[in-house]
């Protein structure tokens, strides 16, 4: 379940990544661009952060066994 997560967190991230890199973009539109840009970064430092709790990994799990009724965790 984790690697699952992990591996589709990292395509969402990459997508929007390219979709808001300011270079993609030109005038004022550049500069709102940044500001997503960097406020995908910072969220992708703070889900992937290994020493803290993480929100969206616990309510993804939830939802998981709430589904399944079943949590199977594969390392």
């Amino acid at each position: 379940m984790f690697a699952v997560f992990f591996c589709l967190f990292n395509f969402i991230y990459r997508k929007a990544a390219q979709k808001w890199h300011p270079d993609n973009f030109q005038g004022d539109e550049k500069k709102i661009a940044e500001k997503k840009f960097i406020d995908i970064a910072a969220a992708k430092e703070v889900l992937t952060d290994p020493g803290k709790p993480n929100f969206i990994f616990k309510l993804a799990t939830q939802i998981y066994v709430q589904c399944f009724g079943v949590l199977t965790f594969y390392i």
